[in-house]
């Protein structure tokens, strides 16, 4: 393979991974939304989001956590993004969002686990 061809296609994984990582954000961004921005408390969001959920996009939004936890992203960043969806509630409760986000990434994995096994 020439230099020219394995920087090109070099360049398109990054530019896929980047896509991949937008995406990502972007479907983490609506379930912010839909756990902190909706009526009722995120608690009562998240234990109705954990029964009504198939095991695939549980598979994909514990995913898209995992992603963006790990990501390269500023700690300040990410936080931020968390904050733009539920500052009141971080606010009230006191809970650190990034914290928050661990725990909703545990109670993901556990329904994710017990949904597998049945």
């Amino acid at each position: 393979m020439s230099l020219e061809m394995a920087e090109m296609q070099l360049h398109m994984q990054q530019e896929v991974d980047q896509l991949g990582k937008t995406l990502m954000q972007e479907e983490l961004g609506y379930f912010l939304e839909g756990m902190l921005e909706q009526g009722d408390s995120p608690v009562k969001n998240l234990a109705s989001y954990l029964e009504d959920c198939e095991t695939e996009e549980l598979a994909f939004d514990l995913s898209c956590i995992r992603g963006f936890k790990q990501s390269d992203a500023p700690e300040a960043e990410k936080v931020a993004l968390l904050e733009s969806k539920g500052g009141r509630y971080f606010a009230e409760t006191g809970i650190r969002p990034m914290e928050w986000l661990s725990l909703v990434e545990e109670e993901l994995g556990k329904a994710l686990a017990r949904k597998q096994h049945h």
